[in-house]
C-alpha cells in the first residue's frame, strides 16, 4: 500500500470535500482516503499495483476539481502572504465599487440623486455590477463547473443566486425607455443589481475574515515551525562556514553558540552548555548538555558553546517528526465529523431544490415574479454548508496546536474525542508512576565472600539489556570497578528475566517469579528477606546458577512527585486509577498504598496487561493506558487511548495515541482537559451550524412573511451566511487561548533544613567594598540561598545553600561579575 497526498484546487465547502471523497473511494484499488477542507488536501492510501497518481487525479477531475502533487510542506507553511494580500486588494475594490453602486441605486431613498435618467442610471448599475462580477468571477467559474459535474457546492449557491438576480435585472432593464425618471426604478421596474454586487461582496468579506481566522488556528504550530533555524554554522577543516540548514548532512560537525538554535539532531562531541528545549517538550527549565549528550532540532543554546555531530537532518529530525504528526493529526477526521460530512453531501442539492420549491410556491400563491425570485435567491444565499464543514477541522486544529504548546502531542483526532470520556486510567509502574532510575540498595549473597563475584555475573547477564533494572545492576558493578564475562546462549524470557551460559555454567537473573518457574527451593531466611524487601517497596532480582539461588538484589525506585497530584486529581473526578506491573506484589503494593490507587495487579506479563484492559472494556469502561510507549506497546494499542509518558525522541517508536513530551505525568490531566474542551467546542460549532440553517432557510423562504411580515433580503442573507462561517471559526479560535492549570513542583521542600548546606567560596579579584557588595547581592538573589557573608579580607564568601543550587551555578554567577572562583568547599 502507498500513501500519497494531493493539493486540491477549486474546493470551497464541505459538499466539495464529500464529492471528492466519494469519487476517489469509488476508484478500484483505493483502500482509504481523507479530504481535509481546511488544508485543501487529499490523502489517499492505495494499491500501487492497481492505481496510479494519474488515475486518482482523473477521478478528482471528473468530480469537477483539480488535484496537484502535494508540495510536501506542512499546512502551516501554506499561509502565503502574497495570496492574502491579493485577496485583500480584491476585497477593498469590491467594497468600494459596491458602495458606489448602492449610492447610485439606493441614494434617492435618502435624498441623494446622482443620475436622474432611469436608463442611464440602470446602465451605470449594470457596468458596476459587471466589474464586480468580473472581480469575483471565481464564484461563477467554480460554481457552474460544479453544477455541470452534478456536484453543486457553496459557490454554486452563490453563483445561481447572484446569477438569477442579475438576469432578472437585465431583463427588466430592457423594458426601460430613454427619458424615464429614476423613480421608475423604485416602483414599476425594480432592479436587483445592487443585490448581486452585495451578495458577492459580503460573501467575499466573510471568506476573507474566515481565512484570516483559520490561519490563526494554526498559530501554535506556525510558531513551533518558526523555531527551526534556516541556517547552520558548520566546521569544514579549521574554518567555520554558514550554510543553508537544508544542505546539512548526517555526520557534519555543527557549531552552536549562545542564543542559537540547533538546526539538526546531533550528539555533543565537544564543549558543554545549557539548552532550552521548550520547543519540543514545553518545559522551559534549562537542560545541561555535555560530551555524549543528545541535542534536538530547535532547542536553543542559552549558555555555553558546543560542537555536535549531526545524527539526523531534515525530515528525519525529532522536530520534523513532531510537525508531521501534528499535521497528520489535524488532517484526519474525528468520528464526530462524519455526521457533518453525511449532511454536507446532500445539503447543497437540498437547498437548490428548496429554492425552486420556494419560487414556484410563491408564484402559485399569487406573489409577483420579483418577490418569488427574491425569496428563492435568499434561500440560495443564506444557506451555509461551510459552517458544517469547518465545525470540526478548525476546532481539531486549534485544540491540537494548543495542546502541543503545553507539551501534549495528540497523534489522532480519535484520541481527542475519546480521552475526555475515559472513566478508568491504567498506569504502568516503572518509568511511569516512578522515575525508573533504579539503584541497587541491598545485596544478599548466600556466601558473603562471593558478593562481588555474584555482582559480576549479574552484570554480565544484564549488559545487553536497556531495562531500568538491568541498568541498575550494571551501574552498581561499574561503581565498584567490576568486570564482566562473555555470555553465550543468551536469551530473554519475556516477563521473567534473562538467562545464558557463562563458561559451562547456566545462569538465570530475573524477578521472584523465576524461582517458581524453575522450581527452585528457597530457604525460610531468603523468603523472609524477599518479603521484607518487597514490603519496603523494593524490586527483588534473583541470581540463579543451575538450580541454586546465589544472590538477591534489592533494587529501589522513587515515586514521581507529580504522580501524587495526578492520581488525586483523577480520583476527584471519580475516575478509577489502576496500576498494572510485572513487578512483585510487595513492590507494587508499596507504590499503590502510597499513591492510594483504587486497584493494582502485580506480576503481569505484557499479554496479561492487555487481557485486563480488554476485561475492563468488556464491562463498559473507557480505558486510557499510560505507559512508556515501548515496553507497554501492546497495552497502549489495546486501550481506548494509549498515552506515552516519554521524551520527544521516543515519538517515532511509540505505539500510543498521545505523547506527553515533557515526561510529566501530570500532563495526563492536561491532555484530558484539552480533549474535553476541544470536543465541547466541536459540539458548539455543529449545533450552531445546524440551528443556523434550520432557522434561516425557512425565514429566507418567506415562511414567516405572511403572518409576521418577517423576511430576509438577499443582501441580509449574504451577510448572515458569511457571519455563520466566521462564527464557527472564531469559536474554534477560542481554544488557542485556553488556560490549563499546570503542575508546579514543590520547591519549598527541597530547601528544608535537612537539605541546606553551608558552603565556602574562595574568590579572586575583589578589591573594594563595592566588589563584595555586588557578590553579596548576586548570591543572595539565588533561590534557596541565605545568610550570605562576603569577606574582602579573606577573599571568600560563606553562605547557606539549598539543594536547588549547585556549585556550578554559584561559580557562574560570581564569574559573570568579572571575578574568579578558585574553590568551593562544603563546611
Amino acid at each position: 500500500m502507498q500513501k500519497q497526498s494531493f493539493d486540491i484546487v477549486g474546493m470551497s465547502c464541505a459538499a466539495c470535500a464529500a464529492r471528492i471523497d466519494k469519487a476517489v473511494r469509488e476508484v478500484d484499488g483505493v483502500n482509504d482516503c481523507n479530504v481535509a477542507l481546511l488544508k485543501n488536501r487529499l490523502t489517499v492510501i492505495f494499491d500501487e499495483s492497481k492505481v496510479s497518481d494519474e488515475i486518482i487525479k482523473l477521478a478528482v477531475k471528473n468530480a469537477g476539481y483539480t488535484a496537484l502533487d502535494s508540495t510536501g510542506k506542512s499546512f502551516a507553511a501554506k499561509a502565503d502572504d502574497k495570496a492574502v494580500k491579493a485577496q485583500k486588494r480584491k476585497l477593498i475594490l469590491s467594497i468600494f465599487l459596491t458602495l458606489v453602486l448602492m449610492s447610485v441605486s439606493m441614494g434617492p431613498m435618502f435624498g441623494l440623486v446622482l443620475i436622474k435618467d432611469a436608463l442611464i442610471n440602470a446602465l451605470c448599475q449594470l457596468a458596476l455590477t459587471l466589474f464586480i462580477m468580473f472581480i469575483q468571477r471565481d464564484y461563477f467559474k467554480n460554481g457552474f463547473k460544479a453544477l455541470l459535474h452534478f456536484s453543486p457546492n457553496m459557490d454554486s449557491l452563490v453563483a445561481v443566486g447572484a446569477g438569477a438576480s442579475f438576469l432578472f435585472s437585465l431583463f427588466s432593464l430592457l423594458n426601460l425607455k430613454q427619458g424615464d425618471s429614476y423613480t421608475v426604478l423604485h416602483h414599476e421596474v425594480p432592479l436587483y443589481f445592487e443585490s448581486v454586487a452585495t451578495i458577492l461582496t459580503l460573501v467575499y468579506v466573510g471568506k476573507y475574515f474566515e481565512q484570516k481566522a483559520k490561519l490563526k488556528t494554526t498559530d501554535a504550530v506556525v510558531k513551533l515551525m518558526d523555531l527551526s533555524p534556516k541556517t547552520a554554522r558548520v566546521k569544514r577543516g579549521d574554518k567555520e562556514t554558514v550554510i543553508n540548514a537544508d544542505s546539512l548532512n548526517a555526520g557534519d560537525i555543527v557549531i552552536l553558540k549562545a542564543g542559537e538554535s540547533a538546526p539538526c539532531d546531533g550528539k555533543v562531541i565537544s564543549g558543554n552548555a545549557f539548552f532550552d528545549e521548550s520547543a519540543l517538550s514545553g518545559e522551559s527549565r534549562l537542560v545541561k548538555k555535555e560530551k555524549g549528550s543528545n541535542v534536538f532540532t530547535a532547542s536553543i543554546l542559552s549558555q555555553g558553546y558546543i560542537e555536535l555531530e549531526a545524527t539526523a537532518v531534515g525530515a528525519d529530525t525529532t522536530f520534523s517528526k513532531i510537525i508531521a504528526l501534528i499535521d497528520e493529526a489535524t488532517t484526519k477526521k474525528a468520528p464526530i465529523a462524519r455526521i457533518a460530512d453525511k449532511v454536507a453531501a446532500y445539503f447543497v442539492p437540498f437547498v437548490i431544490i428548496a429554492a425552486l420549491i420556494t419560487f414556484v410556491a410563491w408564484l402559485l400563491l399569487g406573489a409577483s415574479f420579483a418577490l418569488a425570485l427574491t425569496f428563492a435567491v435568499s434561500v440560495l444565499v443564506v444557506s451555509c454548508p461551510c459552517a458544517l464543514g469547518l465545525a470540526t477541522p478548525t476546532a481539531i486544529m486549534a485544540g491540537t496546536g494548543k495542546a502541543a504548546s503545553y507539551g501534549v502531542l495528540f497523534k489522532s483526532p480519535d484520541a481527542i474525542e475519546i480521552l475526555h470520556k475515559a472513566d478508568t486510567v491504567i498506569f504502568d509502574k516503572t518509568g511511569t508512576l516512578t522515575y525508573g532510575k533504579m539503584a541497587v540498595r541491598f545485596i544478599k549473597s548466600q556466601d558473603k565472600a562471593l558478593e562481588s563475584i555474584n555482582l559480576m555475573m549479574a552484570k554480565s547477564l544484564e549488559e545487553k539489556s536497556d531495562h531500568p533494572l538491568a541498568k541498575a545492576i550494571v551501574a552498581k558493578a561499574d561503581v565498584l570497578g567490576l568486570i564482566s564475562f562473555p555470555v553465550t546462549a543468551y536469551k530473554l524470557n519475556d516477563g521473567l528475566g534473562v538467562e545464558g551460559l557463562i563458561g559451562d555454567d547456566h545462569y538465570y537473573l530475573g524477578g521472584t517469579r523465576y524461582l517458581s518457574y524453575l522450581n527452585i527451593e528457597v530457604s525460610d531466611e531468603d523468603n523472609n528477606a524477599i518479603a521484607a524487601y518487597e514490603k519496603d517497596g523494593f524490586t527483588v532480582l534473583c541470581l540463579i546458577k543451575e538450580k541454586s539461588l546465589l544472590c538477591l538484589f534489592a533494587i529501589g525506585d522513587d515515586i514521581k512527585e507529580e504522580a501524587f497530584a495526578t492520581v488525586k486529581k483523577l480520583k476527584e473526578e471519580n475516575i478509577k486509577t489502576v496500576m498494572l506491573t510485572g513487578d512483585s506484589n510487595g513492590s507494587a503494593a508499596a507504590v499503590a498504598k502510597k499513591l492510594e490507587l483504587d486497584e493494582y495487579r502485580p506480576g503481569l506479563l505484557p499479554k496479561d496487561k492487555a487481557d485486563i484492559i480488554k476485561d475492563y472494556q468488556d464491562k463498559g469502561h473507557v480505558v486510557a493506558m499510560v505507559g512508556d510507549g515501548i515496553n507497554d506497546a501492546l497495552s497502549l494499542t489495546v486501550a481506548d487511548v494509549g498515552i506515552g509518558v516519554s521524551g520527544a525522541s521516543d515519538i517515532a517508536l511509540s505505539s500510543c495515541d498521545a505523547v506527553l513530551m515533557k515526561d510529566s505525568l501530570y500532563d495526563v490531566i492536561t491532555a484530558k482537559v484539552m480533549s474535553g474542551k476541544t470536543i465541547r467546542n466541536i459540539k458548539e460549532n455543529l449545533f450552531w451550524a445546524f440551528i443556523y440553517n434550520v432557522i434561516c432557510i425557512p425565514m429566507a423562504a418567506g415562511v414567516f412573511y405572511s403572518s409576521f411580515n418577517l423576511r430576509l433580503t438577499p443582501m441580509l442573507a449574504a451577510l448572515l451566511m458569511s457571519m455563520s462561517s466566521l462564527c464557527v471559526v472564531t469559536n474554534a479560535l477560542r481554544l488557542t487561548t485556553t488556560k490549563v492549570e499546570r503542575y508546579a513542583k514543590n520547591v519549598v521542600d527541597l530547601n528544608t533544613k535537612e537539605n541546606i548546606m553551608k558552603k565556602e567560596i574562595l574568590i579572586d579579584g575583589m578589591h573594594c567594598n563595592h566588589c563584595t557588595a555586588s557578590v553579596n547581592k548576586a548570591l543572595a538573589a539565588l533561590p534557596g540561598v541565605s545568610d550570605v557573608l562576603v569577606s574582602l579580607e579573606d577573599n571568600k564568601a560563606v553562605l547557606n545553600v539549598g539543594s536547588l543550587i549547585n556549585d556550578e551555578m554559584l561559580k557562574s554567577v560570581i564569574e559573570a561579575l568579572g571575578f574568579k572562583v578558585t574553590a568551593i568547599k562544603n563546611l
